[in-house]
């Protein structure tokens, strides 16, 4: 292990889990660590050098940083007055109706605001519990209503998640694969970067609410993905083979099956693929054995229902559609989603032109609206629908018009 010279006190707030870790780690990297918790059996503990949990290689840095002095482990809140960066780790654990139970990370804002009071320089507050961005604001009217400051100008707040799992936890701290930081200022993002500047890992910045969804999106993604293979095991029973020899083969190919090819949020899905070979697989299966799989279909015709209703809900009659076969750089209309909805919208008495250059005028078939210029679209059009934005030029839409893009 490598201990390097730092002058940065960090106050590491719950020694559970991910705050034991984090002390530990942060005190391996020569920053000096107060980890406070209220409940003195696990302090206890911790300073024998013993985990309140089983973690490979834990005890062995508990006892490493602590006999080195780079770690204190302490019930008293006053420990921790002075330092330069307070991280919030206590845990966040579900209601019965699956909301948060904040009470834990509340009290302990108001404690660490209470300390930043009497705090001198300029400290930075930082949220590693994992909490809905929708409570952000009033944790931070906690800390700036305990402190008497305010944040941004007397301190500094960020948001930065955790990605650790239990039995790899200090090899995913020691070698994560990036490190997200949502904060409040400049300032704020300099020290917590600094703060993990030993561990080498690619930092990604953003807002501190975009942060902290990426833990929940993450972790979504993570549970899709494992229900996903568990119901390939499924249709590898009722198609006669092996669902592991599928997905051992499907996530070899890191081109489109495990990249970020499909990832990106957009419209909904159509062509001469999709919609067909999921339809002829979910045939085969009882859909009560494969939910996931079974409400892909009924997710994309949301998707197109969605934009209908939004369009109709602005009472606008005259509608110019960008976008008609089902994807940019083809002109095959198949199980088109801009189709569908064109479909809808002629369906609700609405007037629709439709522009189009991957299509040529004899594949836009009973579409009359179809047009080849958008000089025509322009002073006619009171709502432009873009399905696809990268065939518009700029300055091409009037400022006067209602505008509604199909994809983020």
């Amino acid at each position: 292990m490598c201990f390097r010279e730092t002058d940065v006190q960090v106050a590491v707030f719950g020694m559970g889990y991910v705050g034991t870790v984090t002390a530990a780690v942060l005190a391996e990297l020569g920053h000096y660590v107060v980890g406070v918790e209220r409940q003195a059996k696990k302090v206890a503990r911790l300073q024998r050098g013993r985990a309140p949990f089983s973690e490979p290689g834990i005890d062995e840095l508990l006892s490493t940083v602590i006999a080195q002095h780079a770690l204190l482990v302490t019930t008293d809140p006053d420990e921790a007055q002075g330092s330069d960066v307070f991280l919030i780790c206590v845990g966040t654990p579900s209601l019965p109706d699956g909301s948060q139970y904040l009470s834990p990370v509340q009290t302990v804002c108001d404690e660490i605001g209470s300390l930043l009071a009497d705090t001198d320089g300029y400290p930075v507050v930082v949220l590693r519990s994992t909490v809905m961005p929708t409570r952000l604001t009033g944790l931070v009217r906690i800390l700036e209503g305990s402190s008497g400051l305010e944040v941004g100008r007397n301190f500094g707040f960020a948001t930065n998640p955790e990605f650790l799992r239990e039995g790899s936890a200090l090899q995913d701290f020691r070698h994560p694969p990036m490190t997200v930081i949502g904060a409040h200022s400049e300032e704020a993002q300099r020290v917590v970067v600094e703060l993990y500047a030993g561990l080498g890992a690619s930092v990604i910045a953003t807002t501190c609410r975009t942060a902290m969804a990426v833990k929940y999106v993450s972790n979504a993604w993570h549970a899709l993905k494992l229900a996903f293979a568990n119901e390939v095991a499924v249709v590898g029973r009722a198609l006669g083979c092996s669902g592991a020899a599928i997905m051992d083969i499907v996530t070899q190919d890191t081109v489109l099956n495990v990249s970020e090819a499909y990832l990106r949020p957009g419209f909904a899905y159509g062509g001469s693929c999709l919609p067909k070979d999921l339809a002829a697989l979910l045939s085969t299966l009882n859909p009560a054995w494969v939910p996931v799989l079974d409400a892909i279909p009924r997710s994309n015709e949301q998707r197109i229902q969605g934009a209908v209703d939004s369009v109709l809900a602005t009472g606008l009659r005259r509608i110019a559609v960008v976008g008609l076969s089902f994807k940019t750089g083809t002109d095959d209309l198949r199980e088109s989603p801009y189709a569908k909805m064109i479909d809808s919208l002629l369906d609700a008495g609405l007037q629709v032109r439709i522009y189009d250059p991957d299509v040529p005028p004899s594949r836009a078939g009973d579409y009359c609206g179809f047009l080849a210029s958008l000089e025509a679209l322009r002073g006619w059009a009171e709502m432009w629908v873009l399905g696809k934005p990268e065939h518009l030029p700029e300055q091409s839409i009037p400022s006067t018009a209602v505008v509604m893009e199909l994809a983020p």
